[in-house]
């Protein structure tokens, strides 16, 4: 009996410690090693900078106007992020700070339309999340108006 318990504490012991060296061992990753931009699918397909999370995290819009693209000049990581903040608010009125020009490639939709503009993208996900029939209104491409959730 007495080994049974003496064994038991030890193992209890182990798995603590192997757990407390996993914790330590993300949160190094996460504060040193983690890469200084975030990979988001675009047009583009090019990664982020890191106030593209920060932006979204702190629902905060005003940061996205810092994100950038670091591998094009093009501001679809602006654009996303701000599409993103729209939907964590719940803020439709967000989604015209969106540039009229950012798009979002459909390729994987297998749709006859290519691109469509990123800003019917947030009505959608908007009018889909608030229950807001109204925010299709909003859309201007014909696969936005024929694919508004409401």
């Amino acid at each position: 009996m007495f080994s049974i318990n003496v064994f038991m504490k030890k193992s209890n012991l182990i798995i603590t410690i192997v757990a407390v060296l996993i914790v330590l061992s993300a949160g190094y990753y996460f504060l040193f090693l983690k890469p200084a931009f975030v990979p988001i699918k675009s047009v583009e397909s090019v990664p982020c900078s890191s106030e593209y999370y920060e932006a979204i995290n702190k629902s905060d819009v005003t940061i996205c106007e810092a994100v950038t693209n670091l591998e094009d000049p093009s501001n679809y990581c602006r654009d996303n992020c701000i599409k993103e903040v729209a939907y964590k608010k719940g803020e439709a009125q967000l989604c015209e700070l969106i540039n009229p020009d950012a798009n979002y490639n459909l390729a994987e939709y297998n749709s006859p339309e290519k691109l469509v503009p990123l800003k019917d993208f947030c009505y959608i996900h908007l009018a889909s999340k608030l229950d807001d029939a109204s925010l299709c209104d909003n859309v201007e491409s014909d696969w936005a108006k024929a694919n508004c959730p409401i």
